[in-house]
């Protein structure tokens, strides 16, 4: 965990040394590598090193911590006993359970240089840090060959790619965290601007080989489908606040993750739409943003295995969407080998184009809100496949066009692959979803508020309803919504920039099911 006392022991959250060691047998069997995550740059007043000395004469640990980052007490790094330290940790985990890689957490706090001041060092260059995690990596390699080293740095360009072209002439090379959460999120909410995807490709930090592990979702980053649910982009009946439209954003979303070359990392449950729940338990509590009852980024998460007792949902779609990308993935080394690349990550219509010998391919979306008519832009004509569809495309000419409706994607490949399951990649309203069993209006989140806020409110069976915003003296100031809203969990915001401070209530109204809720503003 994050508050690591005894590096060398296994903690009981995982059973006993047997029971792991069986766990890691049969995930090898399977062909799955177990990675852990090693919290190294500190240690808490119960750790032994830190225990045998007085404070300010004990050579493992600093006095002052040396990056702006640390908790509990920071390790000097340059001592040579804690460089045996960490070698011997090393050759622990991998000797006794053999054990396929660490993930290394928080890499920038391995640094002398610095202090914890909020002066930009920490996120600096720091050469001291450079040669140390090469030696860390040397270790590594010397116990393991073949060790899956990976370093969560999220910082300079010019520093990771001195990990990255590590002795990747031999094959290896440092592989680092790749935060890709904003431009994923505003891509998934319908926001085009900020929505570029190009720096999920190891390309784009410079690095020799693809040692870049992109990710969309963290326990450390707000989670997409809330964000989609909460605050994303309505247009006419295409709602992306609406749950099967918000799961439908997904499957695009993995469409330009998965497809495209490099390592990726998935967040639990993030293949059926994790991120949202009845009472805002899923919403990450990092802002204002969430209920107080909300998890914190080092508490523990709802597990939702739930969601896919329902089949034939949107969620049960999304995973075999998801599953499906994957499988292609694996199924032609255009995927991550291409021999060609041309990509346009940064606009409504995005577009991936893969060539190699084995097949070409291309990836094409629409990340709007509306229908757009756009090229397919192929690197050839003839015949190709529409992967989803399993059916034939004749391609007469490059700029053949192609019409989308909001958030639909097409994938294009001049081999024939084994089609998945028909109608998964589409979305369909009608389907049934595991929406609340009754109607409900929440309290609006942030509450006191100013000047606007979130109000949410469970649809039971589609159908009209109405939510209406009063003042104390009973007169409506607002009316939020008067339509036809499908089975789920819905949310609006209240803009409330014209009113004046004070108490005010709102009104929800669904049949014969009428809620209310006091909401305060105060500016």
């Amino acid at each position: 965990g994050y508050n690591p006392s005894f590096h060398l022991a296994l903690d009981k959250y995982y059973g006993t040394p047997d029971k792991f060691r069986e766990f890691i047998d049969e995930a090898h069997k399977r062909g799955i590598a177990v990675i852990l995550d090693v919290v190294m740059n500190h240690a808490t007043g119960q750790n032994s090193l830190y225990r045998m000395y007085e404070v300010g004469s004990n050579p493992y640990f600093n006095v002052e911590a040396k990056h702006e980052f640390n908790v509990f007490n920071d390790f000097n790094h340059q001592y040579s006993g804690t460089q045996y330290y960490n070698k011997k940790m090393i050759e622990h985990w991998i000797n006794e359970y053999n054990i396929d890689g660490f993930r290394w957490d928080l890499t920038k706090g391995f640094t002398q240089n610095c202090s914890p001041a909020g002066n930009g060092c920490t996120s600096s260059y720091q050469q001291d840090r450079v040669d140390l995690l090469k030696k860390y990596a040397d270790y590594q390699w010397a116990a393991d060959p073949d060790f899956y080293v990976i370093f969560e740095h999220l910082g300079t360009s010019n520093e990771e790619k001195q990990w990255a072209d590590y002795r990747v002439d031999e094959g290896k090379g440092i592989m680092l965290w790749g935060n890709m959460n904003h431009p994923y999120n505003e891509a998934t909410m319908g926001y085009t601007s900020n929505s570029n995807l190009y720096g999920v490709l190891s390309e784009s930090r410079g690095f020799q080989e693809e040692r870049l592990i992109g990710y969309m979702e963290s326990h450390d980053e707000q989670w997409l489908m809330f964000k989609n649910i909460s605050f994303g982009n309505p247009s006419g009946d295409y709602n992306i606040r609406e749950l099967n439209t918000a799961l439908g954003r997904q499957k695009l979303a993995g469409a330009f993750f998965f497809t495209l070359p490099g390592p990726k990392m998935i967040w639990q449950f993030g293949e059926v739409g994790y991120g949202y729940g009845d009472n805002g338990e899923q919403c990450l509590n990092d802002s204002e943003d969430c209920p107080a009852s909300a998890p914190g980024r080092v508490a523990n998460k709802p597990i939702r295995w739930d969601y896919w007792n329902t089949k034939g949902t949107e969620r049960v779609k999304l995973y075999k969407t998801w599953a499906a990308l994957i499988n292609l993935r694996n199924s032609s080394p255009a995927f991550t080998e291409p021999e060609s690349t041309t990509y346009a990550l940064s606009n409504r219509i995005k577009r991936i184009i893969l060539e190699h010998s084995d097949t070409d391919v291309v990836v094409v979306g629409n990340f709007d809100v509306t229908a757009i008519t756009t090229t397919g832009d192929f690197p050839q004509t003839g015949t190709w496949y529409d992967y989803f569809d399993g059916t034939e495309y004749e391609v007469t000419n490059a700029e053949q066009a192609i019409r989308l409706e909001p958030g639909e994607f097409k994938v294009y490949t001049t081999k024939q692959f084994d089609a998945p399951e028909s109608g998964i990649a589409t979305s369909n309203e009608e389907l049934p979803s595991e929406g609340p069993e009754s109607f409900k209006l929440y309290s609006n989140y942030p509450n006191p508020f100013n000047p606007s806020t979130n109000i949410k409110f469970d649809v039971a069976k589609t159908g009209v309803v109405k939510l209406e915003v009063f003042d104390i003296l009973g007169r409506k100031v607002a009316t939020l919504f008067d339509g036809k809203k499908s089975i789920g969990t819905h949310t609006v915001t209240f803009d409330a920039s014209s009113l004046s401070s004070g108490v005010y209530f709102t009104r929800f109204t669904a049949g014969n099911t009428v809620q209310v809720q006091k909401m305060t503003l105060l500016k």
